[in-house]
């Protein structure tokens, strides 16, 4: 999933605010697989920018770990369908 995007779906103010939380947890978001990264151009002088493509884990890490109201929602259901599935 391409970070913005997931940024987007957060309701992150600026989507690419996203990125200073990937950087931030880097290592723990690691532990679920190589984080793709692909040049982009920003549109500003000098160098381009990173787009990061985070996996199915990855995404609901960052989900986990952002403080937008939306991921409030998002923590909030991911506890639930985890305690329904231990539950049977």
């Amino acid at each position: 999933m391409l970070d913005t995007a997931l940024a987007e779906q957060l309701g992150m103010a600026k989507p690419e605010d996203v990125r200073r939380t990937i950087e931030a947890n880097r290592e723990e978001l690691e532990a679920f697989g190589i984080i793709a990264v692909r040049a982009i151009n920003t549109g500003n002088r000098g160098r381009p920018g990173r787009a990061f493509y985070l996996n199915r884990e990855q995404a609901l890490l960052i989900c986990i770990l952002s403080k937008t109201s939306k991921a409030k929602e998002v923590r909030a259901e991911v506890i639930r369908v985890f305690t329904a599935w231990t539950r049977g």
